[in-house]
């Protein structure tokens, strides 16, 4: 009977240890795993104040709009890995900063000048490349009395589709042990070597084209159009008549030296100004009030349609860069026999 209560309770304790290692492995790994999200999500957050501080500068140094975005290939600690190899996990950040001048003037077409570019970087593992701007002519048609077309030129960043890249890594990794007397030696070492080709792909010439079309429509289609309430309408056309005629019957009473003269010198003075009143000065103003408010409304109430996009300069397909990178690490430790 007392070996029967001595074996229950070493199966008791050998259960009880055996939780104790299941449920502490977990809550290590649990841990682990919020530790190496942590630290990702630090690093992207880093990133994008770098692209955001990044973005400020060259704008201020450049007086003009920059585009910053960075691509950043970030070793993080991977606690699930036995030779404690790092991870590496690409992150991708960008900010878009406009130095606006109270001064601007343009020549020629708008904002087709050299100096009114807008600059894009991109920043590969902290190596900085600039991307030369395309230049696009925009046509449009606005209806007046007659369909009107114009041609606008500018430069804007290039339209990149997306970031592909080919990593190839190896790594070669090993571990010696050694007992002596004094105890058991363990050494573990790594050598991990890398080699990146990063690719930015544009959009086709046609794909971007329609693309920036697209962008200038579907900006269009934002716009609220406003109704025009007909009885506010009557009321500030009644009162620019008024107005107009104000002005025009002003020179009549409008009498140098009136404060010297008497009421009948005065009043003889206004009926003079009366008999020579330019009447038909006052009507065309009339109608040419009457006109602009009708015709000058709807000039100014018809938005532009974009017709057509054209990219005349600075388009390329894609853009390649290359990175290779080697690092090494270890750790040792002893065991007393």
């Amino acid at each position: 009977m007392r070996l029967w209560n001595r074996t229950k309770k070493n199966k008791s304790r050998g259960q009880a240890t055996t939780e104790l290692a299941i449920c502490a492995t977990l809550i290590i790994a649990v841990f682990a795993a919020m530790l190496q999200y942590g630290q990702t999500m630090n690093f992207q957050q880093q990133s994008q104040m770098k692209a955001f501080r990044q973005a400020l500068k060259y704008s201020r140094d450049k007086k003009r709009e920059v585009s910053y975005t960075i691509i950043k290939d970030k070793r993080s600690v991977n606690p699930f890995s036995f030779f404690g190899v790092p991870e590496e996990n690409r992150m991708m950040a960008g900010a878009t900063a406009a130095w606006i001048k109270s001064d601007i003037k343009f020549t020629g077409s708008l904002g087709a000048n050299k100096a009114d570019k807008v600059e894009d970087y991109y920043e590969l593992n902290g190596d900085i490349k600039k991307l030369d701007p395309i230049r696009v002519e925009v046509t449009f048609r606005q209806k007046l009395i007659f369909p009107v077309t114009n041609k606008v030129k500018f430069w804007m960043p290039i339209m990149v589709l997306e970031p592909q890249y080919r990593k190839e890594r190896g790594v070669d990794a090993s571990m010696e042990r050694g007992e002596t007397h004094g105890g058991i030696t363990t050494q573990r070492s790594y050598s991990v070597s890398r080699d990146i080709q990063t690719k930015l792909l544009m959009y086709d010439r046609e794909d971007m084209e329609r693309e920036i079309l697209n962008s200038f429509t579907e900006d269009q289609s934002r716009r609220e159009k406003v109704m025009i309430d007909s009885g506010d309408f009557v009321k500030e056309l009644i009162m620019d008549i008024l107005q107009i005629w104000a002005l025009s019957l002003l020179d009549v009473f409008d009498i140098p030296g009136a404060e010297n003269m008497t009421e009948a010198e005065w009043i003889k003075k206004v009926e003079d100004n009366l008999t020579s009143f330019k009447w038909k000065k006052a009507v065309l103003n009339t109608a040419g009030m009457l006109l602009w408010s009708v015709l000058g409304g709807y000039m100014l109430g018809s938005d532009p349609e974009v017709v057509d996009v054209e990219i005349i300069e600075g388009y390329r397909q894609y853009e390649n860069w290359g990175e290779q990178d080697t690092w090494s690490g270890g750790s040792s430790w002893q065991a007393p026999l």
